[in-house]
């Protein structure tokens, strides 16, 4: 049997000007996943090296890597016009899981305009 768990949270952006500034800073504390110029928009996506147990520290990793950033790319990144955290589950046959957002990571996640969006992935047939 295989439990429902945490996979990880990723960071994704879609910006109409370039975010090479925040890869630049970012690319050495998160593995980038995606970094295009497509129709005239820039999309960027990474995840967190730091490998949390729960979605509540990887997104306060994130807040406070963004916190880190030279104030350019910082502007950049947070005047892009889709900024998401998108937190990555497993699905599984037993176990409810339960993450606790705290409030003052939710506070800041909302002061800098991030959707919060829950992915379940389903089992692989392989592992079942």
């Amino acid at each position: 049997m295989s439990k429902t768990s945490f996979i990880n949270v990723d960071l994704e952006l879609s910006s109409y000007e370039s975010l090479s500034s925040a890869v630049d800073e970012l690319a050495d504390r998160l593995v980038l996943l995606q970094n295009r110029f497509e129709d005239g928009e820039y999309f960027l996506s990474f995840e967190c090296v730091f490998n949390g147990t729960d979605a509540n520290s990887v997104i306060e990793e994130f807040l406070r890597l963004i916190d880190l950033l030279i104030p350019l790319a910082k502007e950049k990144l947070l005047n892009s016009h889709r900024k998401v955290l998108d937190i990555g589950y497993v699905s599984g046959e037993e176990c409810v899981i339960k993450n606790v957002l705290a409030g003052a990571n939710l506070a800041k996640v909302a002061m800098y305009g991030f959707d919060i969006y829950i992915t379940v992935y389903p089992l692989d047939e392989a592992h079942v």
